[in-house]
């Protein structure tokens, strides 16, 4: 199982275990606490707008990637090899041996779908937006979910990596102890730091809200400044072909971060530095168990997205007036879940074709349109089939348009006989008890 973990760097080691003789459980925790500390420092999970401003600084190409410039990065960072085929050499990209998992539910063969996956996400990256969903297509076993399974778990250990660091922030507010004439509001601050609110102990801290969107810290600069920072700080730096983020380009916060912020520049008067007091930018790690950066919608009918206003409670009564009178809601479903990540949709043609039609102008425009806002995502779409459903999808006559937003990518049988063998034993071998547990 692929390891995820945002606080510790690996699972326990013999050496971990204090010396002497027996076992000292309070010893051993204190060497635990003291790895979980100075992990959780060097992996820069909680800092300050200002900090992640010099972060974004000293890195801005990977730190204003497209999601399919992450998805890029990710097979990149692992590499490729040259390897014979029955159609000649061809390109392997290394990630589908699951070097990161010690090669478990490796993919075998199908280096022609890779080639064909990896080249729509290079042209995402280049365009710095998602425009097609790729969908993968074959009969049953050819394995699609293999593949795509691969790419997610790669995704997971690429984001560990300090070259794969995301980030999103959130909001802080915090006690009256600390902020006189109101949380949040006061002309001064009893804070020794002064600067921001985004290191305060738990007991300092009133109210946070998170974003289950995770928009990146970078929206919260005016549009024009924005696109200075970014044209400034690239300038001189390799991009290897991609672009920027059309979001952070273009784009702007999602509707709840856009009225507290709105709310708190016009509570601030206009002072930007002291809203900005109030953010925490925190470092997120793609997870399937999750749902975090990638989901998976399977082929029933179901609502990929949905809003549901916040209301007045433990949460929420000790903020500001200001706040508390806000129409606030939050966001779940598996578009919100995949946001700056992926989004594969299972079986995609078996659902009805009303269920699926709104993908039309969600991929296109990066928009899903709510009852009570519009949600702007940054994702890659990825989806599966089988040939008997492709082939009826092709006769509705609405099949056209969708090919405008599809980019089909065949899946099929694999046709050596060296890999059919390898895969069935590695089957047989899974299946099979081990000698330890036949004996028992």
């Amino acid at each position: 199982m692929t390891r995820h973990s945002n606080t510790t760097d690996s699972a326990p080691q013999a050496t971990d275990l204090p010396p002497g003789e027996g076992f000292n459980a309070q010893r051993f925790l204190e060497s635990m606490a003291e790895k979980t500390r100075s992990s959780f420092a060097s992996n820069r999970s909680v800092m300050s707008f200002a900090e992640y401003l010099a972060l974004f600084t000293g890195d801005p190409v990977a730190q204003s990637r497209s999601a399919g410039g992450f998805l890029r990065d990710t097979f990149d960072h692992y590499g490729q090899i040259e390897v014979a085929s029955a159609r000649g050499t061809v390109r392997r990209f290394k990630l589908f041996d699951c070097p990161f998992d010690d090669g478990r539910d490796a993919l075998l063969g199908q280096e022609e779908v890779q080639e064909g996956v990896y080249r729509m996400i290079s042209n995402f990256a280049t365009e710095g937006f998602t425009d097609r969903l790729i969908l993968l297509h074959g009969p049953n076993g050819s394995a699609k979910s293999t593949l795509i399974g691969c790419i997610q778990r790669a995704m997971e250990h690429y984001c560990t990596l300090p070259e794969g660091a995301l980030y999103r922030f959130n909001w802080i507010f915090p006690t009256a102890k600390l902020v006189k004439g109101g949380i949040g509001f006061g002309e001064r601050t009893e804070s020794e730091s002064g600067d921001s609110y985004a290191h305060l102990e738990e007991e300092l801290i009133e109210g946070r809200f998170s974003d289950e969107l995770r928009d990146h810290p970078l929206l919260l600069l005016p549009a024009e400044h924005r696109r200075i920072l970014l044209e400034q700080t690239l300038m001189g730096h390799e991009t290897h072909g991609a672009r920027p983020s059309r979001s952070l380009l273009q784009g702007g916060l999602s509707p709840r971060n856009r009225m507290i912020f709105e709310a708190l520049l016009n509570s601030h008067r206009g002072d930007l530095a002291r809203v900005l007091r109030h953010v925490q930018v925190e470092r997120f790690y793609i997870s399937r168990r999750y749902r975090e950066g990638v989901a998976t919608v399977g082929p029933q009918l179901a609502v990929d997205a949905s809003a549901r206003q916040l209301t007045v409670g433990r949460n929420l009564g000790g903020l500001p007036p200001a706040i508390q009178a806000l129409p606030l809601h939050e966001y779940s479903g598996e578009l919100v879940d995949g946001n700056r990540g992926m989004v594969e949709f299972e079986d995609l043609l078996k659902r009805p074709l009303d269920a699926f039609k709104y993908l039309l102008t969600t991929v296109e425009d990066g928009q899903v349109a709510l009852d009570m806002a519009t949600l702007n995502i940054d994702t890659v779409f990825i989806a599966s089939s089988n040939e008997t459903y492709l082939s009826a999808f092709k006769e509705i006559p609405e099949f056209q348009s969708f090919k405008g937003r599809m980019e089909l990518v065949r899946a099929p049988y694999l046709l050596d006989i060296r890999l059919e063998t390898a895969v069935y034993e590695d089957h047989i071998r899974r299946a099979m008890p081990s000698a330890e547990a036949v004996r028992t």
